[in-house]
């Protein structure tokens, strides 16, 4: 008797996380739909080249700032963001130049792989989304990355409210703003390396 409970326990956790990590799964990609980030790859783990990412990342996103000012929606960011690939490399490759380094940048606009990843307010599951990808010569060393639509200031987004203003539905703020988000995204990213 005792091992038929146990089994039927274990055979409804199995069913509960299952169906909690398809749910989780479900937002993620209703997010990814929503969302542009911003992914920068140093050439290296060295020093002089992880300070050479930082130094792209901020002229980036100074650009950035400016060019998306105005922006409505995810279409419009796109499209900003599509016409001005060339400078963006331009930008980058002008700090390698200036930091005398032998290799030169890429830049594109694609879907990329993320972790998940945790900011103060809010955390955003493991998935595919729509980058904006910097790489510095071989990429091969850690990456910076943020997202750039819509416009989350991490100290900023304390609400709800004000992710919906962005175009979350209230499921997908509540999603992303909870304190039971580390299980859902485990049990994602668990699922994403077996599938």
């Amino acid at each position: 008797m005792k091992k038929h409970i146990f089994e039927t326990a274990l055979l409804l956790g199995l069913i509960f996380s299952v169906l909690t990590a398809a749910l989780a799964a479900e937002t993620q990609d209703n997010l990814s739909k929503k969302m542009i980030r911003l992914h920068i790859i140093a050439h290296s783990d060295s020093e002089a080249d992880q300070a050479t990412k930082l130094k792209v990342r901020d002229a980036v996103l100074s650009k950035m700032e400016k060019l998306t000012r105005d922006c409505a929606d995810i279409s419009e960011t796109r499209t900003v963001i599509y016409e001005n690939l060339g400078l963006f490399e331009d930008i980058a490759n002008e700090i390698c130049r200036k930091e005398d380094l032998l290799y030169s940048a890429k830049a594109e606009l694609s879907q990329s792989h993320f972790p998940t990843r945790e900011y103060e307010t809010f955390t955003l599951p493991a998935g595919r989304y729509e980058a904006l990808k910097i790489k510095l010569g071989k990429a091969s060393g850690k990456n910076w990355w943020r997202v750039l639509f819509p416009p989350l200031c991490v100290s900023a987004a304390e609400s709800v409210e004000e992710f919906e203003s962005f175009g979350l539905s209230e499921k997908e703020a509540k999603f992303i703003t909870s304190e039971k988000t580390e299980f859902k995204f485990k049990l994602l990213e668990i699922l994403d390396h077996v599938l």
